[in-house]
């Protein structure tokens, strides 16, 4: 539950009155009767997010990009387990990448909910290689994908959230600021962040709040991969790493009324791991 902003009220003789009104709001879910949209929700941090939004009380929209396999089946459990938390969910199949896809995303939520109060651009898609090493399929796949398509995403949600005065919060990662040989996904990560600061300044006149959350090292499916290009990530204090519900937690922050003050930054969630340059390491 979120802290109430307000402060509290007092009596001449100097004792705390608590209002019967306020004592009720309190145990109220602070996101009920809301709706969020989370990309890429199947699985990893996308998944986290959207569960934590259930459990504040929203009704959730799931999107995934793939047919079938793991992805849609994902797709399907996450939804299984919102309703068992007696919130609305269904599922959207989009390719973010492709404008239609993303107009058609948007129809459909307000075809079922009527309104939309909180984007999560968490969908990505890139290749493990370096950059000099892409085919341009995979450089048109990771502008279409991790650039084009969040954009897309935000001019399809304008209608919706300035209707609700909503928020946007985009899931970005340390490649946004650090050199990975193998991971050309940072340098749109980083494109993003600037997008973020832009759309903070240029939707803020039309209420709408525009956040980002980088997310340090998470063991989600893409770490899998990771360990083949980064052998020394294996010998990182397990301390430093993050779990998908840290990432969350602060997104329900920036979307709460606690985070009203806080427009077009991006704060990083990594348990410090950025704050050094120099780590001792356990040897193997």
């Amino acid at each position: 539950m979120f802290a109430d902003h307000a402060g509290p009220s007092w009596s001449r003789a100097g004792g705390r009155v608590e209002s019967a009104g306020r004592l009720k709001d309190m145990d109220k879910l602070p996101f009920e009767n809301r709706t969020a949209l989370i990309t890429g929700s199947s699985r990893g941090i996308g998944r986290s997010i959207a569960l934590s939004f259930a459990r504040h009380g929203a009704d959730i929209v799931v999107n995934h990009h793939r047919q079938g396999g793991s992805s849609e089946a994902g797709a399907k459990q996450l939804c299984d387990e919102v309703r068992a938390l007696g919130r609305r969910a269904f599922v959207v199949r989009a390719d973010i990448s492709v404008k239609d896809s993303v107009k058609g995303l948007f129809e459909e939520t307000k075809r079922e909910f009527d309104r939309l109060d909180f984007l999560i651009l968490n969908a990505a898609r890139a290749p493990f290689k370096p950059i000099e090493r892409l085919l341009e399929r995979e450089l048109r796949q990771l502008v279409e994908t991790n650039y084009l398509g969040n954009i897309f995403c935000i001019q399809a949600a304008l209608p919706l959230l300035e209707k609700t005065q909503g928020k946007i919060v985009f899931i970005s990662s340390l490649g946004s600021r650090f050199y990975n040989p193998a991971y050309p996904l940072g340098s749109m990560k980083a494109a993003m962040e600037s997008v973020v600061r832009d759309t903070a300044e240029s939707l803020g006149g039309r209420g709408i709040s525009v956040n980002g959350v980088c997310a340090g090292i998470v063991k989600t499916d893409s770490f899998k991969v990771l360990r083949q290009y980064m052998e020394e990530i294996d010998r990182m204090p397990g301390g430093l790493f993050v779990e998908p519900e840290e990432v969350a937690d602060v997104v329900m922050f920036l979307c709460s009324p606690a985070g009203r003050g806080i427009r077009g930054q991006t704060l990083v969630v990594d348990r410090g791991l950025s704050n050094s340059l120099y780590r001792s390491v356990a040897v193997k």
